[in-house]
């Protein structure tokens, strides 16, 4: 079950919102607290959703009776499908039209930074919490590991444990930092701010890259199971 999830886990860990994060947190005051507070708040919030979404999938009997045999295979299909679609959707560059429009509409007023660099400046460990929270909301990779797991129909502990082993790799970005910046936390900043840029300028590449890998596997993986 670990192995069929990993990859997703792996493609989920792609994240340039997390980066972000980390690299604003170690700017500031109290880094170290801070980012625990960032990743108790993604991994508390990721396993508890993830675990009440399997309760929910295992106590409807989802897969299981007439039919089941095929249900996550499909589901696979059409996760796949969508994710080629929005793969598409970014090499057609409609989403830099969209966003130089909205900029060219914004243009003439005051700038201000992003209402995450605001929040994430104020460095309340109750704040920083809320915003690991936000940032782990269950993504479509999540959603379709927790289908994994209920489709493989563990028992409780076996699906809190494969669900804690996806978020332990999928918050990858933010376990290296910290325990990086436990060791030496300017050269991590460092490091972080030039993955940063790199980010910067080909954020938009890499999530296309994410999606196309993400649409195929699933694409395969449910062809395959069919």
């Amino acid at each position: 079950m670990i192995a069929k999830i990993a990859p997703l886990a792996v493609l989920a860990a792609i994240s340039p919102a997390t980066l972000t994060a980390v690299v604003l947190i170690l700017t500031g005051s109290k880094p170290i607290r801070l980012l625990l507070a960032l990743y108790a708040g993604g991994m508390l919030a990721s396993v508890a959703i993830g675990y009440a979404i399997f309760a929910g999938l295992n106590g409807g009997h989802a897969f299981t009776g007439s039919g089941s045999r095929h249900r996550s295979p499909a589901i696979d299909l059409g996760a796949g499908v969508l994710a080629l679609l929005l793969a598409g959707w970014l090499i057609s560059g409609a989403e830099d039209r969209r966003r130089q429009r909205r900029a060219a509409r914004h243009a003439e007023q005051p700038r201000r930074d992003p209402w995450s660099q605001r929040l994430l400046s104020r460095g309340s460990t109750p704040l920083i919490f809320a915003v690991g929270v936000a940032l782990n909301l269950p993504s479509g990779l999540y959603l379709i590991a927790v289908k994994d797991v209920a489709a493989s129909r563990p028992s409780d502990a076996g699906a809190l444990t494969a669900l804690i082993g996806f978020n332990l790799l999928m918050l990858v970005p933010i376990e290296l930092p910290l325990l990086a910046s436990l060791r030496d936390q300017q050269r991590t900043l460092e490091r972080l701010q030039a993955a940063n840029r790199w980010l910067g300028r080909h954020g938009r590449q890499l999530v296309t890259g994410v999606a196309l890998v993400a649409g195929v596997y699933l694409v395969l993986r449910g062809a395959l199971a069919l």
